[in-house]
């Protein structure tokens, strides 16, 4: 088939006749689902009210085109409505290229069942009133990456409420009320990225349960949050390749087992009273380290931290207002020539430390943060380095 020679070109005007069909066939859909939730040129129908008597409500909507052909991206923004779960009606029609769908601050009820879309890459649904996810909401998003379910009521989870969605990377379920987990939960979230489950009460399921093994969750999970879910214990495996581990403001006396792959660790506003060399696992990868706000904490001893201080670039220990005793040794011995510290910024606010002597970070030849403000530090030689420490370092006390 030949465009400019003269040879068939009968067949290549039907070609390009059913190709102009099938685009503005496609290009009608789109404008049809693209009012049906944004400000009309038309008469079709808005995603709510259909009287006099029920005002029309329309989303913010944007449209752009993407390289290199212009094809539409349609990105939608319902949030803040006041929508109920009637008010979506049963024909919802998504635009052909819309990449993400916010529905949060508004009053649904269940998770919408949406209309088949291999574009949609973005569902946002928090804050409203859900308090199950039941049925297959989710079913026909294969290509979905993003989920969040954050501050709803959500009791239960179905054992396959997450069926169908082998290309999300991100899920949160925080600020819910789920007590238990189902089995093989997250068996089909491939690639799964980043689970947050904080805010929720857990304490019973986490106290038996080991999360990966149980709820099948992949190996290569990066970001797992359970802030403030009241655990006094939870399993998690050594060897799994988790970077970013957040158990801040649960009610742990004493430091869990830790992927030996953490590089991020928030364990602030727990219970522990010492800080001892047994305290922490060898976390060799370990770069910043959050102990914040932790009450009961009044002591940290020689060696403290050496099992953690490899890599570590950051220590917070701000609010810990019952510290007093801060070993000089709590990094280990050694010189700074042959075994420097990676230390480049400690938090010390809020403590009650009365002196910190130089041998505690003589070895940070990098560092560039110390903060020591609300500490009642006597001023004596004990503290007097603190003011050299500009000179040699740069470092802002």
């Amino acid at each position: 088939m030949y465009l400019c020679d003269g040879k068939d070109n009968g067949g290549m005007r039907k070609m390009w006749k059913i190709i102009f069909v099938t685009l503005q066939a496609i290009s009608v859909a789109q404008c049809a689902a693209f009012s049906a939730f944004c400000p009309p040129d038309s008469d079709i129908m808005p995603i709510s009210g259909d009287n006099a008597d029920t005002p029309a409500t329309y989303c913010d909507c944007h449209m752009a085109h993407s390289a290199p052909w212009g094809l539409p991206t349609v990105t939608i923004d319902c949030q803040g409505r006041e929508l109920r779960t009637d008010d979506l009606p049963q024909d919802l029609i998504l635009p052909f290229a819309a990449k993400e769908l916010t529905l949060a601050w508004n009053n649904l009820t269940v998770a919408p069942t949406l209309p088949a879309s291999d574009h949609l890459r973005v569902l946002k649904l928090a804050h409203n009133a859900i308090t199950a996810l039941e049925g297959s909401p989710f079913l026909h998003l294969p290509n979905l990456q993003h989920l969040d379910l954050s501050s709803n009521n959500i009791i239960t989870l179905s054992d396959d409420i997450f069926d169908g969605l082998p290309h999300l990377e991100h899920l949160d379920l925080s600020q819910n009320q789920l007590k238990i987990l189902p089995s093989n939960a997250f068996a089909g979230l491939l690639v799964l990225k980043t689970l947050i489950l904080s805010e929720n009460p857990l304490a019973g399921f986490f106290s038996q349960e080991n999360l990966f093994s149980y709820t099948g969750i992949t190996k290569d999970l990066k970001t797992l949050e359970v802030a403030m879910c009241n655990l006094t214990k939870i399993h998690l495996d050594e060897d799994w390749a988790v970077s970013k581990l957040d158990l801040h403001s649960n009610l742990f006396q004493g430091v869990p087992d830790i992927p030996l792959s953490v590089r991020f660790l928030d364990f602030g506003g727990n219970f522990l009273k010492h800080i001892d060399p047994e305290t922490f696992p060898p976390l060799p990868d370990l770069e910043e380290l959050h102990l914040d706000n932790m009450v009961p904490l009044k002591t940290i001893q020689a060696d403290a931290f050496l099992s953690v201080s490899t890599k570590l670039r950051k220590l917070s220990l701000e609010g810990c207002r019952n510290l007093t005793t801060l070993d000089n040794l709590a990094f280990g011995n050694g010189t700074k020539e042959e075994n420097p510290l990676s230390l480049v910024e400690v938090n010390l606010r809020g403590c009650r430390l009365k002196k910190i002597k130089r041998d505690l970070l003589a070895r940070a030849v990098n560092l560039t943060t110390l903060s020591l403000a609300g500490n009642p530090l006597n001023c004596d030689c004990d503290v007097s380095w603190i003011k050299e420490m500009a000179k040699e370092t740069g470092a802002q006390a």
